[in-house]
């Protein structure tokens, strides 16, 4: 099978596994909290909990999932030995991060999100030690290239949570005798022991795997590995920070959870881009590591980031286009923050072209680069989110990821010319993003709304894809 032809393919099998849990999750849990949550400030701290759990998530697994990719395809050691000692990594820093963080949970919880929600870092602590667990046992997965078992986890664990949330607000306060143990002031804890059963849930499907794991402590390999892997600690930490700290920023500036919720709810809109990224990155990252060694490589990663431009140019115009119906996901309390989307999609375009321009620095091994380009974007994202946030509002921190990601992708991309050079049709994917963007702000003049404006986009990414398949595919084609 074709490189290009089998990356596509097992996009497709990981989306089922990434898109369609995310997109139950997001349709009957995260929409469905936004006409549940009494207001915005509720949404606001589930939101801001949130967020900061995918920081310190980064700490817990030391980017050993991606550590396992990189030393599984080293001759010197062996894959059991590689994944042996990941799992015992991170086994040991999680154990460590949870001692910590109960100790003084209070402090946290104040600088988080109000000592009066101190409970809810304890059901965090059990599902992140849960989640890590399973993270390296996924990335074995994937590297065996078991996706369909990796898909078909992902799903069970999204519709045992949605089901067990549904359960919780829909059936337990009907329920003849159970009624009772029901207690509406508790609407938040009941999302998080859902989470907490499907994060339970995964560990017990992943029962091979985790059981086949050996306690081990090979001092040289462990060396090696967080060698590799602690810049990459660097990037996800600034990783999630330019991800997710928008909403917290909001909160700290405006001093509103409200603005914070109303904001991380119309993006919810903006689901679509990130879920394909998601896809995407699931199924690339290993196929990259795969092919290093291939002599095309240069062109075949170089026609892997325009394919991904005009597929994420294409999800950019479907969203904008069929908006008047993506509003109803949302409570309508969310939906005079839906201005944001353009830029929320933006900003998760060209983060997902970050992912594909800097991939070089993990296939070379120089990882340390990831982390200096991650901390520069940071530090742009914090200085540009502290001036537009003030003034501008919720749109700030949206203009603020857009200036970071940008930034992210010039710098990856300039150094990657210098250590590993790999061609880009930098001028085409350019064109392709331009177009796009003209083409909907060129149409957005007409005012036209609900089925026009869908007959309209409708027609408009036709074309924007009819052309591109006529001008590139054929192309693309000679080496997929």
């Amino acid at each position: 099978m074709g490189k290009l032809k089998k990356l596509a393919g097992e996009t497709i099998i990981y989306g089922l596994g990434a898109i369609l849990p995310k997109l139950v999750g997001f349709l009957l849990v995260g929409s469905f909290l936004t006409y549940q949550l009494k207001n915005e400030g509720q949404y606001g701290v589930y939101s801001i909990l949130y967020a900061y759990v995918t920081l310190v998530f980064v700490v817990f697994t030391l980017r050993m999932e991606t550590a396992f990719f990189k030393f599984a395809n080293d001759k010197t050691y062996t894959t059991k030995n590689v994944y042996n000692t990941a799992i015992t990594l991170v086994l040991c820093t999680s154990v460590i991060c949870i001692l910590f963080l109960s100790v003084f949970y209070k402090q946290v919880a104040t600088f988080t999100v109000g000592i009066e929600n101190a409970r809810y870092i304890f059901y965090f602590l059990v599902i992140m030690f849960l989640d890590a667990v399973a993270a390296v046992p996924f990335a074995k997965l994937r590297h065996e290239g078991k996706a369909l078992k990796f898909s078909i986890i992902k799903i069970v664990n999204s519709l045992i949570t949605v089901a067990f949330n549904l359960f919780f607000f829909l059936g337990l306060p009907k329920i003849k005798g159970w009624s009772e143990f029901y207690d509406a002031s508790y609407f938040l804890d009941y999302t998080f022991i859902a989470n907490l059963i499907g994060s339970t849930l995964v560990v017990l499907l992943l029962y091979r795997e985790v059981s086949s794991f050996r306690f081990s402590m090979n001092k040289k390999l462990i060396q090696a590995m967080f060698r590799f892997s602690w810049p990459l600690i660097i990037v996800g930490i600034a990783g999630a920070t330019n991800q997710f700290a928008d909403r917290i920023l909001i909160e700290k500036y405006q001093d509103s959870f409200e603005l914070s919720g109303l904001f991380s709810g119309a993006i919810k809109i903006a689901v679509v881009m990130n879920l394909f990224i998601t896809a995407f990155n699931y199924a690339a990252e290993p196929f990259f590591f795969k092919n290093v060694n291939e002599k095309s490589r240069e062109s075949l990663y170089g026609s892997i980031a325009l394919a991904f431009t005009i597929c994420g140019m294409a999800i950019f115009l479907g969203v904008l286009y069929y908006i008047d119906v993506l509003q109803y996901i949302i409570d309508s309390k969310y939906r005079e923050a839906l201005y944001v989307i353009p830029f929320a999609l933006m900003a998760n375009f060209i983060l997902g072209l970050y992912y594909n321009v800097s991939i070089w620095y993990k296939l070379s091994g120089k990882t340390i680069y990831g982390a200096v380009i991650a901390s520069c974007g940071t530090l742009i994202f914090l200085i540009s989110s502290s001036f537009l946030i003030p003034s501008q509002g919720i749109i700030g921190a949206s203009y603020s990821s857009i200036l970071c990601f940008a930034f992210m992708v010039i710098l990856a991309f300039l150094l990657g010319q210098k250590h590993y050079p790999i061609h880009y049709p930098v001028k085409k994917i350019v064109l392709y993003i331009f177009a796009a963007v003209i083409l909907y702000y060129g149409t957005s003049f007409l005012n036209w709304d609900g089925i026009a404006k869908i007959g309209l986009g409708t027609v408009v990414i036709g074309m924007y894809l009819g052309v591109a398949y006529y001008l590139e595919f054929r192309n693309i084609r000679r080496i997929a």
